[in-house]
């Protein structure tokens, strides 16, 4: 399996084209096709899924650079890096606006077109991983026999499994983005519950859930907080099972 990036390059200057086409095959990298306008990108990007696109971001025709460089990142998911020789601010905010993987301002120098590619290359790499593990962390959630809730720092729904919808009798998207005491039989104890659980880290208890029909059930309840990749704390979670049968059982 070839570990060389495929290059899509994506301008109307000729003379460009061959100056970029020749410094990237010397660099190593592979030029898989090249387009003059935003419409042939867009279609060359979603024929030959190149690993990244450089696209000049002024282009004539009714799609200018900027355009087909969302297009693409929506359809094909493929990073993109502008070409340009202008320094114009109102051109850069919008461009900025589309998330580009990097600049390259004209004219250049073959290290300074290296270091943005490979730049872009890493960063779309390390994205897409955090993509997967995110998917994959997403299916043991929704998969999970107990129910999962997640809260923000105001105390505001943002995840809720599908044991919790079954449990709940609500929807996901019925609930998201809404305070928690919705599910609570005694929002005072909620509330107890969550400040426990931030001043001691974690918390198990039993406590009263209210349905959507109204039903109170009881469940045991082990929270703890939600930190971000920097160790802040951004909510916290709760994973809980309804204790309704254990205790008919007993």
């Amino acid at each position: 399996m070839s570990n060389i990036s495929n290059i899509l390059i994506v301008e109307d200057d000729s003379s460009m084209v061959q100056l970029l086409k020749l410094t990237m095959e010397r660099l190593g990298y592979s030029v898989v096709g090249q387009a003059s306008s935003g419409k042939d990108a867009i279609d060359l990007a979603t024929e030959l899924n190149p690993d990244l696109v450089i696209m000049d971001i002024q282009l004539e025709g009714d799609i200018d650079g900027i355009e087909a460089a969302i297009k693409i990142r929506e359809t094909c998911n493929i990073p993109v890096v502008y070409l340009t020789a202008h320094e114009d601010d109102d051109l850069f905010q919008r461009a900025k606006g589309t998330e580009p993987f990097g600049y390259i301002i004209k004219p250049f120098v073959d290290k300074e077109l290296r270091n943005v590619i490979e730049i872009a290359l890493y960063k779309d790499r390390q994205e897409k991983k955090l993509k997967a593990m995110r998917e994959y962390t997403r299916n043991i959630v929704q998969s999970s026999m107990d129910m999962i809730i997640a809260v923000d720092n105001d105390r505001k729904i943002i995840e809720f499994n599908k044991m919790a919808e079954e449990s709940f009798g609500y929807k996901r998207e019925e609930v998201l983005g809404k305070h928690i005491n919705l599910l609570y039989s005694d929002e005072s104890e909620g509330l107890a519950i969550h400040k426990k659980t931030l001043k001691e880290k974690s918390c198990e208890v039993e406590i009263q859930n209210r349905h959507k029909s109204g039903a109170i059930f009881p469940s045991l309840l082990v929270s703890s907080i939600l930190h971000d990749s920097y160790g802040e704390k951004i909510g916290v979670m709760g994973i809980s099972r309804d204790i309704t049968e254990l205790k008919k059982n007993k």
